[in-house]
């Protein structure tokens, strides 16, 4: 394996996080780069929040959004060498609302249509993979719009609502991303086999054994005040998107 230039790494990272941060592209960043053992960068730049100027430091926490899909991943394939699960489970096993689900096409003027039955099964592999149809696609992003305050209010009520959905396309024959829909059906699976909290079942299998104490999927009160803005870009511009109270996304 070949070595990183320790000297060229600083330079060329300094460099780019600071036109970044220059051409408002980001507000700021925490970056560590470690190899073989060694620590070859770490620095912070920039404001966590540019409403209150607070500066990023080694201490401020970031959202990482839908990298919790690998980590999903991770918890998945844990029960499954358990024999907890299978990956070729039917989703309907754990959901049974699951069953004769329908396709959805999305027709003129964005209106969702009946497209028939779908004639296979979702599995636990689908939702890994992305190819289940669940909230995928143009028809998924007319589907999450639909959704009400209740809708998302709990895990239960998403997946309830997920369940009434037609799907995007007929499971395993289309690679679609699904931005949470899946993932959070594929959560309260986890939930049932592992008989446990999703957050509690992340701490005590995975953050606590690499030693990620400070990564959590709900933040302590402690927490929320070094919890950076979340960044979004809108026409061109970077600005601080606005987040439902509470919030982790």
């Amino acid at each position: 394996m070949r070595l990183l230039d320790k000297d060229k790494l600083e330079i060329t990272l300094n460099d780019r996080i600071l036109t970044d941060i220059a051409e408002n592209n980001i507000f700021g960043a925490a970056v560590y780069v470690g190899q073989a053992g060694k620590t070859l960068y770490r620095n912070s730049m920039g404001v966590a929040d540019p409403a209150t100027g607070a500066p990023v430091t080694e201490k401020t926490l970031f959202r990482i959004a839908s990298m919790t899909k690998p980590i999903t991943a991770v918890a998945t394939m844990i029960l499954t060498e358990r024999g907890k699960l299978s990956l070729d489970d039917p989703i309907e096993r754990y959901y049974p609302q699951f069953k004769n689900m329908k396709i959805a096409e999305v027709g003129e003027g964005d209106v969702l249509r009946d497209a028939g039955n779908a004639k296979t099964k979702i599995t636990i592999r689908n939702i890994l993979s992305h190819t289940s149809g669940i909230g995928s696609g143009r028809a998924g992003a007319l589907q999450i719009a639909a959704m009400t305050t209740e809708d998302m209010d709990t895990l239960g009520n998403t997946i309830d609502f997920f369940s009434r959905q037609g799907l995007s396309f007929e499971p395993g024959t289309k690679q679609e991303y699904s931005g949470f829909p899946a993932y959070d059906v594929l959560t309260g699976i986890l939930e049932k086999t592992a008989d446990e909290d999703y957050g509690s079942f992340l701490y005590r299998e995975i953050f606590s054994r690499c030693n990620m104490e400070d990564t959590t999927f709900v933040p302590a009160q402690s927490q929320w005040g070094r919890l950076a803005a979340m960044h979004d870009r809108i026409s061109g511009k970077s600005c601080v998107s606005s987040m439902h109270p509470g919030c982790v996304f």
